[in-house]
């Protein structure tokens, strides 16, 4: 596929998800929910071939680079300024990995937002774990993690030995994901 036509094909994905968006939109929150959460079970997958090497700014200045958590459990969640699951879930990540972190494990997120509005988000909501200004490459790179509607929020969790172990597309909640934790290989 030439580079134009994988354009052609990211912006078709981009707009059937702002469709879909837009209809869960008028949907109740939990009808909304129930029709976009999937949990895809426990996984034993490979990676992207340059997962480790990519590297994103970070919203406080820096670069955030994904190979200085090679090793580590780690749970990645693509989220957004104006996506109110995203929001609703933070206060449950921010827990998870004040309990997480004692155990070896990384909380990551990565905003698929313009950097000010992922900044200004963060100055009112601050956050115990690594953030990553992916921007709206980010969905791409949700693409090449299983996620192929590009909705948010979304959740990965990596194995120490860099398998993708689970995959959800949806809201997270605390006990979800010290499920998680407790189902993953050593």
């Amino acid at each position: 596929m030439t580079i134009s036509e994988q354009h052609i094909t990211n912006r078709r994905q981009f707009l059937q998800g702002a469709i879909a968006l837009g209809a869960l939109g008028s949907l109740t929150p939990q009808a909304a929910q129930a029709l976009t959460a999937q949990d895809d079970g426990l996984l034993m997958e490979s990676l992207p071939a340059n997962w480790w090497a990519l590297e994103f700014d970070r919203p406080q200045g820096g670069r955030l680079k994904l190979a200085d958590f090679r090793g580590k459990p780690l749970l990645v969640n693509f989220w957004a300024s104006w996506c109110p699951p995203c929001i609703k879930e933070m206060p449950d990540l921010v827990r998870f990995q004040r309990n997480w972190s004692k155990k070896g494990g990384q909380v990551l997120g990565l905003a698929i937002d313009s950097p000010t509005p992922a900044r200004q988000f963060l100055s009112k909501n601050p956050v115990n774990f690594d953030v990553g200004l992916a921007g709206m490459g980010g969905s791409e790179l949700m693409s090449s993690l299983g996620n192929l509607s590009g909705g948010l929020p979304f959740s990965v969790m990596i194995g120490p030995q860099g398998h993708l172990i689970r995959r959800k597309m949806g809201a997270t909640h605390l006990e979800e994901l010290q499920s998680w934790a407790q189902t993953m290989p050593r």
